[in-house]
């Protein structure tokens, strides 16, 4: 079978999250047995709901705004983050992004 995708995007995708993502490759859009790459906006007031990264590596790219990730078992750690930058995440972290 013939796994290539292209994935344009299109009407935003709200996640688990409880953020819209304008583009997402995951398990659900692109079949990807072990990494999520998401375009992540970040509008003013914007707090996604703290989620487990189970099994997967994680690539966010922030396309506007600022924001802090927050990660670690206890969401103990944070990174800032601006527009242009991407964040790697290893698989089995807590995370949580808030504007």
């Amino acid at each position: 079978m013939d796994r290539v995708r292209v994935l344009r995007p299109g009407e935003a995708f709200v996640g688990k999250q409880g953020v819209a993502y304008p583009l997402r490759v995951t398990r659900e859009t692109a079949g990807t047995a072990h990494i999520c790459m998401a375009v992540l906006p970040m509008p003013p007031g914007v707090r996604a709901k703290a989620h487990y990264h189970e099994g997967i590596e994680t690539i966010a790219t922030l396309i506007a705004g600022d924001c802090v990730v927050y990660y670690g078992d206890y969401l103990e750690h944070g990174a800032s983050m601006h527009a242009g930058e991407s964040m790697y995440l290893p698989p089995e972290r807590a995370a949580c992004a808030v504007q």
